[in-house]
């Protein structure tokens, strides 16, 4: 589920990227910040947050 909410939330951008600031950068945002949905509206930011969520008993489930 957490794969598909980060296809739903590529919207021409890394849910979670800001740069090429390594792996290491990369692994604290997944852990501690929330993805970046800019261009997602409604159902589809919705659907892409809920899959995103850090918890995964907050995801839904298939």
């Amino acid at each position: 589920m957490f794969s598909l909410g980060s296809v739903l939330a590529a919207t021409g951008h890394r849910p979670f990227s800001s740069g090429a600031d390594g792996l290491n950068a990369l692994l604290q945002r997944l852990l501690r910040q929330p993805p970046d949905l800019a261009g997602l509206f409604g159902l589809v930011r919705d659907l892409a947050e809920s899959c995103l969520a850090k918890e995964p008993e907050r995801r839904p489930t298939p």
